[in-house]
C-alpha cells in the first residue's frame, strides 16, 4: 500500500514540475495576464487532480 501511495506522490510531483515548466516558458512568452490567467488554470486543474486520486484511493480501500 505505501508503495503505491509513493507512486502516485512521485507521479504527481513530476506532473507539477511538468506544469510548472511550462508556466515558466508562457511566462517568458507571453505577456505577464496570459500567464497569470494560465497558471490559475493550471493550479484549478492540479487541485481537480489531487481530489481525483484521493477519491480512487478512498475507493479502493
Amino acid at each position: 500500500m505505501k508503495k503505491e501511495i509513493s507512486k502516485v506522490s512521485l507521479k504527481m510531483i513530476l506532473v507539477v514540475l511538468f506544469f510548472f515548466t511550462l508556466i515558466v516558458e508562457v511566462m517568458i512568452k507571453h505577456s505577464f495576464l496570459i500567464s497569470l490567467c494560465w497558471s490559475i488554470l493550471v493550479i484549478f486543474g492540479a487541485v481537480v487532480l489531487v481530489m481525483e486520486i484521493k477519491d480512487w484511493n478512498n475507493k479502493r480501500n
